[in-house]
């Protein structure tokens, strides 16, 4: 009791359009997953060097740190604070960097050579 079977021919059916990749998908596929770095304390000002190579330096905690621009990683850490630090700013030619504390006085550190300055109180 054998049975023949019959080849039947395959279907051929048109491409599914949602699997086309169109131009603008292509474009967002560039983009790489942003970088995350971890923080000890809350993030209470960011700021971005004038000139180049445009370090940014996140004051957070009882620290500034100062980031490369181009790889994201800390190249410098200012840790001289006994309190919360808050809004380290960059002077115009980017040599210096000032920040304030909960102890009422402002701190100037020379990036250069990482000497601190006198302080304002």
């Amino acid at each position: 009791m054998t049975q023949e079977y019959r080849v039947l021919p395959q279907k051929h059916f048109p491409r599914d359009p949602t699997n086309v990749s169109t131009g603008e998908q292509r474009h967002w596929k560039q983009f790489k997953f942003p970088v995350l770095i971890k923080q000890y304390g809350a993030v209470t000002s960011i700021n971005f060097s004038p000139v180049s190579p445009h370090n940014f330096a996140v004051t957070s905690s009882s620290r500034v740190q100062i980031y490369s621009s181009a790889s994201h990683k800390p190249v410098k850490t200012l840790s001289r604070f006994r309190d919360v630090a808050y809004s380290a700013s960059y002077r115009n030619d980017g040599k210096l960097l000032v920040a304030g504390g909960e102890v009422p006085v402002v701190q100037i550190f020379d990036l250069g050579s990482r000497a601190i300055l006198p302080p304002f109180t």
